[in-house]
C-alpha cells in the first residue's frame, strides 16, 4: 500500500477531498452498518487516511463527505447504485466501464462491470484494485 500511496504523490493530476479524522471513518461505518452495507475493511480505512478519495483523469476511489453525503460519498453513491448485492458489496469507486468494490463474503476486492454488476476481476489487494481503477503503474 505504501508504494501504491509513494506513485500517487506522483501523478500529475489528482485530486482529494479534505482531510479526515477517525470519528469520520468511523460515523461512516456506522451509517454502512445502519444501512446494511458492509463496513470498511481495514486497507480502505487506511487510504481514507492520506487521501479522502481520489480523483483523476481515469477513475475516482470514492471518500466520505461528512458535511453532506453526496456526490463521490461511499455512503451517497452506494445508495444510489443500483448493485444487486448491497449487503455482501460494498461500491468504492469508478471509472468509465466498471466499479470498484468490496465483496465481505470473499474478502476480496472486485472489479465489476457498471452495466450487469458482473464480476471482472478480484484481489485480495485494494492496492491492485485502485491501480487498475486509476490506471496507475509503477
Amino acid at each position: 500500500m505504501k508504494d501504491l500511496l509513494k506513485d500517487i504523490e506522483e501523478l500529475d493530476y489528482a485530486s482529494a477531498g479534505p482531510l479526515l479524522k477517525l470519528q469520520d471513518i468511523k460515523e461512516t461505518n456506522d451509517i454502512l452498518h445502519f444501512k446494511g452495507y458492509p463496513k470498511l475493511p481495514s486497507d480502505v480505512i487506511f487510504f481514507l487516511q492520506s487521501y479522502n478519495g481520489l480523483r483523476t483523469e481515469r477513475g475516482v476511489i470514492w471518500g466520505i463527505d461528512t458535511k453532506n453525503h453526496t456526490f463521490y460519498d461511499i455512503v451517497a453513491e452506494n445508495l444510489v447504485s443500483s448493485n444487486p448485492n448491497p449487503k455482501d458489496i460494498l461500491i468504492l469507486g469508478n471509472d468509465d466501464k466498471s466499479y470498484v468494490g468490496y465483496n465481505q463474503n470473499t474478502k476480496k476486492y472486485v472489479i465489476l462491470e457498471n452495466s450487469g454488476y458482473q464480476e471482472i476481476f478480484s484481489s485480495k489487494s485494494f492496492a491492485n484494485i485502485v491501480r487498475q481503477c486509476l490506471k496507475i503503474y509503477p
